[in-house]
Protein backbone atom coordinates (compact mmCIF):
# COMPACT_ATOMS: atom_id res chain seq x y z
CA UNK A 1 0.00 0.00 0.00
CA UNK A 2 3.13 2.38 0.82
CA UNK A 3 3.41 2.22 -3.07
CA UNK A 4 0.17 3.31 -4.16
CA UNK A 5 0.31 6.18 -1.15
CA UNK A 6 3.24 7.68 -3.11
CA UNK A 7 1.83 7.43 -6.48
CA UNK A 8 -1.29 8.76 -5.67
CA UNK A 9 0.37 11.67 -3.07
CA UNK A 10 2.03 12.60 -6.37
CA UNK A 11 -1.70 12.91 -8.34
CA UNK A 12 -2.75 14.72 -5.38
CA UNK A 13 -0.33 17.64 -5.07
CA UNK A 14 -1.04 17.82 -9.01
CA UNK A 15 -4.11 18.15 -9.35
CA UNK A 16 -5.39 20.35 -6.26
CA UNK A 17 -4.88 23.40 -7.96
CA UNK A 18 -7.12 22.05 -10.42
CA UNK A 19 -10.09 20.33 -8.04
CA UNK A 20 -8.70 20.87 -4.40
CA UNK A 21 -7.81 18.17 -2.47
CA UNK A 22 -9.01 14.61 -3.41
CA UNK A 23 -8.80 11.37 -1.01
CA UNK A 24 -7.58 7.44 -1.83
CA UNK A 25 -9.75 5.14 0.09
CA UNK A 26 -9.73 1.39 0.00
CA UNK A 27 -13.36 0.22 -1.06
CA UNK A 28 -14.86 -3.27 -0.67
CA UNK A 29 -17.07 -2.10 -3.24
CA UNK A 30 -13.87 -2.11 -5.17
CA UNK A 31 -12.74 -5.41 -4.04
CA UNK A 32 -16.14 -7.09 -5.16
CA UNK A 33 -16.34 -5.02 -8.73
CA UNK A 34 -12.62 -6.11 -9.00
CA UNK A 35 -14.13 -9.89 -8.66
CA UNK A 36 -16.39 -9.68 -11.59
CA UNK A 37 -13.91 -8.05 -13.70
CA UNK A 38 -9.79 -7.89 -13.87
CA UNK A 39 -10.10 -4.59 -14.85
CA UNK A 40 -12.18 -3.25 -12.27
CA UNK A 41 -9.36 -1.75 -9.98
CA UNK A 42 -10.93 1.61 -9.04
CA UNK A 43 -13.38 3.90 -9.40
CA UNK A 44 -14.79 7.41 -8.57
CA UNK A 45 -17.83 9.24 -7.83
CA UNK A 46 -18.36 6.63 -5.21
CA UNK A 47 -17.51 9.23 -2.49
CA UNK A 48 -16.67 13.33 -3.13
CA UNK A 49 -13.42 14.10 -4.47
CA UNK A 50 -12.34 10.16 -3.64
CA UNK A 51 -10.87 7.60 -5.79
CA UNK A 52 -11.59 4.28 -4.78
CA UNK A 53 -9.36 1.44 -5.20
CA UNK A 54 -9.70 -2.34 -4.68
CA UNK A 55 -5.89 -3.47 -2.50
CA UNK A 56 -4.95 -5.78 -5.68
CA UNK A 57 -4.14 -2.06 -6.91
CA UNK A 58 -0.94 -2.30 -4.68
CA UNK A 59 0.08 -5.46 -6.11
CA UNK A 60 0.47 -4.08 -9.45
CA UNK A 61 3.59 -2.51 -11.61
CA UNK A 62 4.10 1.24 -11.16
CA UNK A 63 3.01 1.96 -14.46
CA UNK A 64 -0.27 0.54 -14.01
CA UNK A 65 -1.04 1.83 -10.01
CA UNK A 66 0.41 5.51 -11.98
CA UNK A 67 -2.19 5.15 -15.23
CA UNK A 68 -5.19 4.26 -13.34
CA UNK A 69 -5.03 6.77 -10.10
CA UNK A 70 -4.52 9.37 -12.90
CA UNK A 71 -7.19 8.03 -14.98
CA UNK A 72 -9.66 8.09 -11.82
CA UNK A 73 -8.54 11.88 -11.50
CA UNK A 74 -9.63 12.31 -14.64
CA UNK A 75 -12.98 11.35 -14.09
CA UNK A 76 -13.05 13.58 -10.66
CA UNK A 77 -11.84 16.69 -12.94
CA UNK A 78 -14.33 15.78 -15.32
CA UNK A 79 -17.34 15.52 -12.57
CA UNK A 80 -15.99 18.89 -10.90
CA UNK A 81 -16.27 21.18 -14.36
CA UNK A 82 -18.98 19.28 -16.26
CA UNK A 83 -21.86 17.55 -13.83
CA UNK A 84 -23.97 19.92 -16.21
CA UNK A 85 -23.71 18.03 -19.20
CA UNK A 86 -24.16 14.86 -17.49
CA UNK A 87 -27.40 15.60 -16.39
CA UNK A 88 -28.37 16.88 -19.91
CA UNK A 89 -26.74 13.57 -21.10
CA UNK A 90 -28.55 11.35 -18.51
CA UNK A 91 -31.76 10.14 -21.21
CA UNK A 92 -29.27 9.23 -24.10
CA UNK A 93 -27.32 6.32 -24.75
CA UNK A 94 -25.83 5.11 -21.14
CA UNK A 95 -23.58 2.49 -22.49
CA UNK A 96 -21.84 5.12 -25.50
CA UNK A 97 -21.56 7.67 -22.55
CA UNK A 98 -19.78 5.85 -20.67
CA UNK A 99 -17.14 4.90 -23.51
CA UNK A 100 -16.65 8.24 -24.55
CA UNK A 101 -16.05 8.94 -20.49
CA UNK A 102 -13.68 6.47 -20.34
CA UNK A 103 -11.43 7.97 -23.26
CA UNK A 104 -12.33 11.72 -22.22
CA UNK A 105 -10.87 11.00 -18.38
CA UNK A 106 -7.43 9.77 -20.42
CA UNK A 107 -7.75 13.05 -22.49
CA UNK A 108 -8.63 15.78 -19.66
CA UNK A 109 -5.05 14.18 -18.10
CA UNK A 110 -3.18 14.34 -21.26
CA UNK A 111 -4.22 18.28 -21.86
CA UNK A 112 -3.75 19.49 -18.40
CA UNK A 113 -0.70 17.36 -17.00
CA UNK A 114 1.47 16.05 -20.16
CA UNK A 115 0.26 12.13 -18.81
CA UNK A 116 -0.19 10.10 -21.75
CA UNK A 117 -2.22 7.16 -20.32
CA UNK A 118 -2.46 3.85 -22.60
CA UNK A 119 -3.81 0.05 -22.25
CA UNK A 120 -2.23 -3.31 -21.73
CA UNK A 121 -3.14 -6.38 -22.66
CA UNK A 122 -5.46 -6.91 -20.19
CA UNK A 123 -6.67 -3.11 -20.83
CA UNK A 124 -5.46 -1.83 -17.24
CA UNK A 125 -4.68 1.88 -18.00
CA UNK A 126 -0.93 2.53 -17.81
CA UNK A 127 1.87 5.38 -18.30
CA UNK A 128 3.36 5.53 -20.83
Amino acid sequence: MRRLKIHFDFIRMSVRPVIGDVRLRHCPLADRQHRTSWRNVAHTLHYPKTICVARILAKMPDENIQGVLWHEAGHLIMDEFVPEVNKQLGDCDKHHIEQEAELFANEVVETMFGIVIAYDQDLIQFVT
